[in-house]
Formats: C-alpha cells, sequence, structure tokens
C-alpha cells in the first residue's frame, strides 16, 4: 500500500512537472523582453491598470470634476465652442489612450515635450494632477491642470509634418 502511494505521489510530481516544463516553453505568455521590445518598435508601449481605477473613490471625483472644469476653461479661451472634437484623457492614462498607439519615435517626441522643463516648470505645489484634450485629428494636444487657487493653466503642443511635436503655445493661465 506504502510503494503504491509513493508510486503515484511520484507519477503526479513527474506529470506536474512535464505540464509546468511544457508551459515555460511556450512564449504565448511570455512578456516580451526590453530588447526585443526596441527591435519591434513597441518599447514605448506601456501597459498597466487606468489611472482612475488606482485611486479611492473620493479622489477620482475630486480629479474628474477638476478636470472637467478644466476642460471648460481651456475650450474657452481656445475659442472652441463643442467638445465633441476633442477627448479627455487624464495625464497618468496618456499612453493607453494616445502613445500606445504612436511610433517609438513619435511617441518619444511627443513625450519630450509633454514632460518638458516649460510643462514641468510650470507645476506649482498644490497643483491638481494634469490631463489632456486630444484632438480628432490627433495633430494637437492640449496639457493642463487646475492651480490650488482655481486658476488653469494650459500648453498647446501640435504635431509638425514629420511627425514630431512641438509646444506651439503656454504656460497659459486662466484666472478662475
Amino acid at each position: 500500500m506504502k510503494k503504491a502511494l509513493v508510486k503515484t505521489l511520484f507519477s503526479c510530481v513527474v506529470a506536474g512537472g512535464s505540464i509546468f516544463g511544457i508551459a515555460q516553453l511556450t512564449n504565448a505568455d511570455q512578456p516580451e523582453t526590453f530588447q526585443e521590445a526596441f527591435k519591434n518598435g513597441t518599447a514605448h508601449i506601456n501597459h498597466h491598470r487606468p489611472f482612475l481605477e488606482t485611486k479611492k473613490p473620493e479622489l477620482a471625483s475630486f480629479l474628474q470634476n477638476s478636470w472637467k472644469r478644466g476642460e471648460a476653461a481651456v475650450l474657452k479661451s481656445i475659442g472652441e465652442e463643442s467638445k465633441s472634437e476633442w477627448k479627455l484623457v487624464n495625464a497618468g492614462d496618456v499612453d493607453l489612450e494616445f502613445t500606445n498607439k504612436m511610433t517609438i519615435k513619435e511617441a518619444s517626441s511627443f513625450n519630450r515635450v509633454l514632460m518638458g522643463k516649460e510643462t514641468n516648470g510650470a507645476l506649482e505645489i498644490g497643483d491638481v494632477f494634469p490631463a489632456v484634450l486630444i484632438h480628432s485629428d490627433l495633430q494637437r494636444v492640449i496639457q493642463f491642470w487646475e492651480r490650488k487657487n482655481g486658476d488653469v493653466v494650459y500648453f498647446d503642443l501640435q504635431k509638425d509634418d514629420s511627425n514630431e511635436w512641438r509646444l506651439v503655445k503656454g504656460p497659459i493661465e486662466i484666472p478662475k
């Protein structure tokens, strides 16, 4: 009886090990290495849970309300009558919603401008986490945030004919 139990246990371990070994041989579920991603032109692509899903409901609501106020102020300031041409995206999900769909060259150009010294230099302690408005033609993005005092700061980014992004305007501060 003891011998049969040991044989059965040994068979299970061998079978389990074989299944584990076979699973390791398939690349279907293996993440791409950085070198592979770089070679494939996908090194700039990020995968993560959407930003607001990682926040407490009270904070998510606070941020969404701030972004809606900022969106309204920016669109009014640039003379846009309708929101229909623009998509509001929080800065934490710009990769998921926008740059993941670009080439690595274009995404790098965009990120250099979006996170450049001009935009980072305009941030102050107490500013609300930024958001962006992406135009439906994908040629223009407006980054903005609300200040502690309710003013809104924005930067206008545009893509040129060679798919390079540049800062066109900003910082522009809209009083509350």
